[in-house]
């Protein structure tokens, strides 16, 4: 019989006479012809070897089959589920890495189940990192419907709103969320770790930006005050504020003082004037009020630093108290810190004032719009206005 060729297709002895002293196919190399013959030992061992490794393997073999047909044929629970169970979802995770999770949590029972159950589902696309409570054993569908309701989501939600003041927000952080006002009174002394610049000069006031936040299930103070601190640094980069300070001839620290006076002194609509209104009197010192802001904002903002005193009008007395730092009736320039924390508007506004003669304005109906002058004569009939307006008592 002629030499056995690789590749040659399993037949009888009859099929493979045929291919006797033909030329081997092309690209084939023959056998050789001192190859061990198969024979019945040699299937005999190997059917062994494979007993002994199935032996070893025993139920692992077993799992990982039914991992694998789990992820091929997407097997899924039937029930609602039962118990609870915390996931975390984190930014950047594809659907598959999601089920990954949710099937080594015994959230679902496949991979592809679950792939399948979002895919189908437009709203998935929306799926926000977090921490979310699902139930174990559950039908991918109803998973899928979990993790985009947001009723789902472990979150502590609270809002900065324009001109809060740090001392405020560290109240409404305490009221919503586990971290407590020493906590983060604590984690306002790592400047560093928190992500303030060194322009600041350790101060916290003036970098909570006004915004809806929300801190997730073991978030810290530290982590709290870094997230608010790094989104009003992103808003100061956005607008470019530190290099239109210097332009300004100013600090940007400065420059973020009068944002904070400009959103505790009017309307957005006005703040452009009120801008220059401020630049107008700390930079020209003509005149025995001029240099003075003779801002009641100032006074209320030292009345609540220093205790929990109501927000109200300041009285002449408090206004010209010289011992208050915060008082612009007494103390020219600006104040030792911000006032409270100012949005973007007002941000923008500090570094681009309104062009303008004036240095006076009242609020001159109950709007909140605001009358501008140049001189004192100017002012004083606004301020007629404003009474018989009944926007000022």
């Amino acid at each position: 019989m002629s030499e056995d060729l690789v590749g040659l297709p399993f037949g009888d002895e009859d099929e493979r006479d045929a291919y006797a002293g033909a030329k081997p196919p092309r690209g084939r190399r023959p056998r050789s012809k001192h190859r061990r013959p198969r024979g019945k030992g040699r299937n005999v061992v190997t059917a062994l070897i494979v007993v002994v490794i199935l032996g070893v393997l025993g139920g692992g073999l077993w799992y990982g089959g039914s991992v694998v047909r789990s992820y091929i044929y997407g097997e899924d629970y039937d029930g609602p589920g039962d118990g609870k169970v915390t996931i975390q979802v984190t930014d950047g995770q594809t659907l598959r890495q999601v089920g990954a999770t949710l099937v080594s949590k015994g959230v679902v029972k496949s991979v592809r189940a679950f792939t399948n159950a979002a895919e189908a589902d437009s709203r998935s696309s929306r799926l926000q990192p977090g921490t979310y409570q699902l139930k174990l054993h559950m039908k991918a569908t109803d998973a899928v419907a979990l993790l985009l309701d947001p009723s789902s989501r472990l979150q502590l939600t609270f809002i900065v709103t324009p001109g809060m003041t740090v001392k405020r927000a560290f109240q409404k952080i305490a009221e919503n969320t586990k971290i407590t006002v020493d906590q983060l009174n604590d984690a306002a002394k790592n400047p560093a770790a928190i992500g303030l610049p060194d322009w600041a000069g350790g101060k916290l006031e003036g970098f909570l930006h006004p915004e809806t936040y929300t801190l997730e299930p073991g978030d810290t103070a530290t982590t709290a005050l870094k997230k608010m601190v790094g989104q009003t640094m992103k808003i100061l980069n956005d607008i470019n504020f530190v290099a239109k300070s210097q332009q300004l001839g100013k600090q940007p620290y400065d420059v973020l003082k009068i944002a904070s006076l400009i959103i505790g002194e009017g309307i957005p609509s006005d703040y452009g004037k009120i801008s220059q209104v401020i630049y107008n009197r700390i930079d020209h010192n003509a005149g025995a009020t001029y240099g003075l802001l003779q801002m009641d904002s100032t006074t209320v903002y030292g009345r609540q630093f220093r205790s929990n005193a109501p927000t109200g009008n300041p009285s002449q007395a408090e206004k010209e108290n010289a011992a208050d730092p915060y008082s612009t009736y007494k103390h020219k320039g600006l104040p030792p810190t911000p006032i409270g924390n100012p949005d973007q508007a007002a941000l923008v506004a500090a570094i681009n004032p309104t062009p303008g003669p004036w240095y006076f304005f009242v609020v001159i109906d109950k709007q909140g719009n605001s009358a501008f002058a140049a001189t004192y004569a100017e002012h004083q009939n606004n301020i007629r206005k404003a009474k018989a307006n009944g926007a000022i008592p």
